[in-house]
């Protein structure tokens, strides 16, 4: 995460982007846990199936909630501070981060999702579809 400031020098604003932008990323790999996590699943992210997550807002357990909020916040305390950008300009980069990290989760949510429904499917008998039996007799 640090790599890019040995070469373009340390400035606290850099370092204020990085740890907002990594407290966005882990809101987003903690919730890519859940969706690609075969023995739990996007069905089980829900309060009471999260024994970990004590309390939950909008859906989401309440951590991530703060996560995002610190991560706004950090973000554009960063620019106030050196007075480069105003508060809305700020806010809409990190929006634009934002929208660069949830465009592929929710690509990984539907395809999750759609693979779950082609393995339902899968094994659905049918009205015409032979046993195992019938398959064995021949």
């Amino acid at each position: 995460m640090h790599l890019p400031m040995m070469y373009v020098g340390f400035s606290l604003e850099r370092e204020a982007e990085t740890l907002a932008l990594f407290s966005l990323l882990a809101v987003f790999w903690d919730f890519l846990w859940f969706v690609c996590n075969p023995h739990f699943g996007l069905a089980r992210f829900r309060a009471g199936q999260v024994w970990w997550f004590q309390s939950w807002r909008l859906g989401l357990p309440a951590p991530y909630s703060a996560g995002l909020a610190l991560s706004l916040l950090v973000y554009v305390a960063a620019g106030i501070a050196t007075g480069e950008m105003t508060v809305a300009d700020r806010v809409n980069r990190w929006a634009i981060v934002f929208a660069t990290f949830l465009a592929p989760t929710l690509a990984t949510v539907a395809a999750t999702w759609f693979a779950a429904q082609r393995r339902e499917a899968a094994f659905v008998p049918t009205d015409d579809a032979m046993s195992s039996t019938e398959i064995l007799k021949g």
